[in-house]
């Protein structure tokens, strides 16, 4: 393990430098560059940096810069460094399982033993014709707390049902929420990538980079309805042009064969 993430940390050092000149063209930081790739990959959108430089670069230069970008990509993706993020927000994302049914038991005893303290106490110090009501919560605190410590007890058995019950309920919903961000994040990260490679192509694969727009106000729109309806990443592509989009997808075909 330790021979692996060491050989992953060196490649992507490598790259970075490597691939320095092209962050520096683009004027995006390596570490912000690291930071949009995470946020695209994780959140399923395309993150960028508020730079007009990438707008402006050179037309018929493009393919080879995201050649380059993506080497820098794939490098960080397959790091040590993106995994540790990988997983910790894996840890973030998951919901915090259910209370066992001792726990419960523990915690309403608890509270029950705390609020008959606070009874006597209160017994203590209250005139005379308040004590019958702090005697009467001592009487009934004692039998819940016998309810549920008291095995023997005639209620036992159906109060034990009850939180067994609630507690089946909680842990299915809770399961049913840790299968799903299994399936949005899956933990072998080589899945991962492959699922978010395959949505870029399919998503990229029709976009009409001859569209035709139409000004509307400050913005521009489709003149066809139907793509104005379509998934803001679509547009996305359709913003990045022929060059830029058809070299991604040649790049993430690349990547995808190799996997």
């Amino acid at each position: 393990m330790l021979v692996v993430s060491a050989t992953a940390f060196w490649s992507f050092r490598t790259i970075n430098n490597k691939y320095n000149d092209i962050l520096t063209a683009l004027g995006i930081p390596p570490s912000m560059a690291k930071d949009n790739v995470f946020r695209s990959f994780l959140g399923g959108y395309f993150s960028q940096p508020s730079n007009p430089a990438y707008k402006t670069y050179p037309a018929g230069k493009r393919a080879a810069a995201v050649q380059q970008l993506g080497m820098f990509v794939k490098s960080y993706l397959m790091s040590a460094e993106f995994q540790k993020k990988y997983e910790e927000n894996y840890e973030m994302s998951k919901p915090r399982a259910p209370k066992t049914v001792e726990e419960r038991i523990n915690e309403i005893i608890t509270g029950y033993k705390d609020d008959l303290k606070k009874s006597e106490e209160r017994l203590k110090k209250a005139p005379d014709n308040l004590k019958s009501i702090y005697e009467e919560s001592i009487v009934q605190y004692k039998k819940r707390i016998a309810i549920y410590e008291d095995k023997n007890h005639p209620e036992h058995a159906k109060y034990m049902k009850i939180l067994q019950n609630g507690y089946e309920g909680e842990l299915r919903y809770y399961q049913s929420r840790i299968d799903e961000l299994d399936k949005k994040y899956p933990k072998d990260i080589k899945v991962f990538i492959k699922m978010r490679l395959e949505e870029f192509l399919r998503i990229s694969a029709d976009v009409d980079f001859d569209a035709e727009l139409v000004q509307q106000g400050k913005l521009k729109k489709f003149v066809n309805p139907e793509y104005e309806r379509k998934h803001p990443n679509w547009k996305y592509c359709f913003r990045a042009g022929r060059e830029t989009i058809e070299a991604a997808r040649k790049f993430a075909d690349q990547w995808l064969k190799e996997m």
